[in-house]
């Protein structure tokens, strides 16, 4: 499926569908809303992720919209203007061009749960 980023999201953590939060919304529909987005977060604050979410990032587990770790939604917020295609392939990773990025699950029980590992905001402790 062929689309364009079709605006980006200017609040910090804008509201998502089911009342949670994310960072860095890149609308990539703008007749579906599909966003590229972070992982959801309970409030609109950076240390409130949905830790058992994100260990869900490489599978369906949205509404439709693309989740990523925040290095990477930040990178397409910051880099993609709008009118950058997109181009979304829907198959098995044989026909995937680019293969399902990896990622380091969080541990729910380790006190840093609440933030991405990957997002650069200098209060996250993950970056001590």
């Amino acid at each position: 499926r062929s689309l364009h980023v079709t605006g980006v999201q200017t609040c910090a953590l804008p509201i998502l569908v089911g009342g949670v939060y994310g960072q860095y919304a890149t609308r990539i529909s703008p007749t579906d809303g599909i966003l590229f987005h972070s992982v959801p977060y309970y409030s609109a604050e950076k240390d409130q992720l949905e830790t058992e979410e994100f260990n869900k990032l490489g599978t369906p587990a949205s509404l439709g919209c693309v989740r990523l770790q925040i290095e990477d939604c930040k990178w397409i917020y910051d880099e993609c203007p709008s009118g950058s295609p997109v181009v979304i392939y829907d198959g098995d990773e044989s026909t995937d061009p680019l293969g399902n990025p990896g990622f380091t699950p969080i541990d729910p029980n380790s006190p840093n749960a609440g933030w991405d590992p990957t997002d650069p905001d200098p209060a996250n402790p993950w970056n001590s």
